[in-house]
């Protein structure tokens, strides 16, 4: 019984601690498998791609703070910050401008491309010699 009366409000003091910690900070990232309703759409703005990005955060306990795009070697890669429920929302959209060195969008933190940059059509008809 004593123990139980000391153990108690230690337990009570780690996870306060824990939860105070990830309402300030974050809890992590959304990961593609954690997103529903998940959708990329592509239009062209002056004769660059403009890919828009938008789901459902699928996390009970936790919901969106923010979407960071963040330049990773040929790539350009879409993280999207969650946090304790009420701080945020859990529908997300973006609209992500490709620049011209980009020839992929990556998603989530297991990096999963969900875009990736046409070939430039080239001809291949063949002519006679």
């Amino acid at each position: 019984m004593k123990k139980a009366l000391i153990v108690l409000p230690v337990v009570a003091v780690l996870v306060g601690g824990v939860a105070a910690y990830l309402f300030l900070h974050g809890a992590g990232t959304l990961s593609y498998e954690d997103t529903t309703n998940f959708k990329v759409s592509e239009t062209n703005d002056l004769g660059t791609p403009v890919v828009h990005i938008s789901g459902f955060a699928f996390h009970g306990a936790l919901t969106v703070k923010g979407i960071t795009v963040e330049p990773e070697g040929l790539s350009l890669v879409v993280l999207v910050h969650l946090t304790l429920v009420g701080k945020g929302h859990n529908p997300f959209d973006c609209d992500v401008r490709v620049p011209d060195w980009a020839n992929e969008i990556r998603y989530g933190k297991e990096r999963k491309i969900i875009w990736q940059r046409q070939a430039p059509k080239t001809n291949t008809a063949i002519v006679p010699p």
